[in-house]
């Protein structure tokens, strides 16, 4: 380590002992993140794939109006925490899972109030789900709750969609049904009548009256 880092985090230990204890007090345990997916085939971009080949009219696919998201709770093991200065803004902290390329896990400034990162409040977690604000939670079952309310949320919204689907399915079959039942019925109409037809070329000639009388009996031969 650059001996100016070294001094710098070693001048920070002693005003930040409250977050290190407890940030190093994690290592040997394990930290939560959510995470949302696009439950459609392909991920993201299986569903843009399939949207533009619907907009081109490459496919008749039916979509819904938006992508359903499913959310799930991962874990990351924590192995070490380190003291760290992030080497472009020059801050102070600690980082989980440190690296010997730089990377980690997580990093938290000194002056971070680690301890609202136990709470995993509905607000927090929303946040995450967002992109902003700490993937961080240390209690699963309370985060796990409120993510799984949103999950009930698009699950509701999938089943309305799949029962009124199933009413249309039922109706397009309905129809099927009934333009082969009247086809067939009047199949059955023509052949139960029999007609008395004229050669209408012999009409032209005047060999035969104009009015035609058409004599129908069913079932008779």
């Amino acid at each position: 380590m650059d001996k100016t880092i070294d001094i710098k985090i070693q001048t920070a230990i002693p005003t930040s002992r409250g977050i290190g204890s407890m940030v190093g007090s994690l290592v040997g345990q394990a930290y939560h993140k959510v995470e949302s997916r696009n439950c459609w085939a392909g991920g993201d971009d299986g569903w843009k794939a399939d949207n533009a080949k619907v907009d081109s009219g490459l496919s008749v696919m039916l979509l819904p109006n938006r992508p359903i998201k499913k959310y799930i709770l991962k874990y990351v093991d924590i192995a070490n925490a380190s003291y760290y200065q992030r080497p472009v803004t020059g801050e102070i902290g600690i980082a989980l899972n440190l690296r010997p390329d730089g990377s980690f896990d997580q990093f938290f400034p000194l002056n971070k109030d680690i301890f609202n990162l136990v709470k995993g409040t509905p607000e927090a977690i929303d946040a995450a789900l967002k992109g902003e604000g700490d993937n961080f939670f240390l209690n699963p079952v309370v985060v796990a709750s409120v993510i799984n309310d949103a999950n009930k949320s698009q699950q509701n919204a999938v089943r309305a969609l799949i029962a009124a689907l199933q009413k249309i399915d039922q109706g397009l079959t309905s129809a099927i049904n009934d333009n082969v039942k009247l086809g067939e019925k009047f199949r059955k109409e023509l052949a139960d009548t029999k007609i008395e037809t004229v050669d209408f070329r012999e009409i032209l000639k005047g060999e035969v009256g104009a009015m035609v009388e058409v004599s129908t009996t069913k079932g008779a031969e």
